[in-house]
């Protein structure tokens, strides 16, 4: 039988290491930022997937779209 990725990474990490690193990870996900940027990221490979000829031209009126709506928001 083969170890699992899980297995290789504790024990090249040491039992320890693993732990925090698997803690930090989590808590990490807690993160309203980083969770916001997952899911942005996310969406971002669905639509190239989905419609891969139309994402670089999305991306950028997106883009201008939001800085201009930035732009336009009060301080």
């Amino acid at each position: 039988m083969e170890p699992s990725l899980t297995d290789l990474l504790s024990e090249v990490l040491g039992s320890d290491k693993y732990k925090l690193s698997q803690q930090t990870a989590l808590e990490s996900l807690q993160n309203p930022y980083i969770n916001r940027h997952l899911v942005y990221c996310i969406w971002d490979l669905f639509l190239k997937f989905l419609i891969p000829e139309t994402s670089e031209n999305f991306q950028k009126t997106l883009l201008q779209s939001l800085s201009e709506n930035a732009e336009k928001l009060p301080p």
